[in-house]
């Protein structure tokens, strides 16, 4: 399997997972919902092909190789917490192999996207309080996506 054909099966895996449509996925709606799955999607084709972010920007219908460097840095930024890396590895792994994910690791990941998300929040009410309201937004946007990533999965 080419590169390519990888991408491409990692993309339907996500869209099924998350239930979002191609066309949602290629598009440009910045909510949760859908944004969450697409950096997710963007994060896996550039750690499992060896397609340049040019390349991945093309496959998303997007101009330059900055949105897609973005997502796949902010995605890495979640893997702090080794519990949590470790449920993104066996995300990663049934994604690639194509096997429905176990119900158990989604519940801990659900779990852990909320127990980082309430760390994020209370981060940016601390940057919010030393004057950097750059990056106390970050985090609370941030925070809302692991929030909507997990709502997304509670509905499963």
């Amino acid at each position: 399997m080419d590169d390519r054909e990888l991408a491409e099966k990692i993309i339907d895996q996500i869209c099924r997972r998350y239930k979002v449509t191609r066309e949602e996925m290629f598009g440009g709606a910045h909510k949760p919902s859908i944004a969450h799955p697409r950096l997710l999607a963007m994060y896996l084709v550039r750690e499992k092909t060896s397609l340049t972010l040019k390349e991945i920007g093309v496959i998303f219908h997007k101009e330059g190789q900055g949105t897609v460097w973005k997502a796949w840095r902010r995605i890495k930024d979640y893997k702090f917490d080794p519990s949590l890396r470790t449920m993104v590895e066996s995300l990663i792994q049934q994604t690639e192999s194509g096997s429905d994910v176990e119900v158990d690791v989604l519940e801990k990941l659900t779990e852990k996207w909320r127990n980082l998300a309430q760390k994020l929040r209370w981060r940016a009410m601390s940057d919010s309080n030393k004057g950097d309201a750059k990056k106390s937004t970050m985090n609370m946007t941030t925070a809302g996506c692991l929030e909507m990533c997990a709502e997304q999965v509670d509905n499963l």
